[in-house]
């Protein structure tokens, strides 16, 4: 039979165990992504209403590469059936899975790329 020491040993290990699991529970329960989001390099944003996206968007693109790209260069928007669509708002050039578009109704996982080089790109999910 354990002392009265080991026995309340035990129970603090015990409980440090539980509270760890229920922290790393609510850690990944706060971490799940609910919704339609765009991922812009390691940004995350989730899309609630209609959203323009530009030049001021990448900061980490080279100056060459943000000169091909308008200040509000595409617009996300949802339609009226519930899909979510990309539109050319100023810009010149948009690509939606290496494809040039001006308008296209975008699948969970689709790339957009915009600027005739390509470099400034996002990805959308949806769900």
């Amino acid at each position: 039979m354990l002392a009265f020491s080991e026995l309340w040993l035990v129970a603090l290990i015990a409980g440090a165990a539980l509270l760890s699991v229920a922290a790393l529970a609510w850690w990944l329960w706060r971490r799940r992504r609910r919704g339609p989001r765009i991922i812009i390099g390691r940004r995350v944003v989730p899309l609630r209403d209609t959203l323009r996206l530009g030049r001021d968007d990448w900061a980490d693109l080279p100056e060459d590469a943000l000169k091909e790209v308008e200040y509000e260069h595409v617009e996300l928007r949802r339609a009226e059936d519930g899909h979510w669509e990309v539109r050319l708002y100023k810009g010149e050039y948009m690509f939606v899975n290496g494809r040039r578009s001006r308008h296209n109704r975008l699948q969970s996982g689709a790339i957009v790329t915009l600027g005739q080089s390509e470099r400034a790109r996002f990805q959308f999910f949806d769900r």
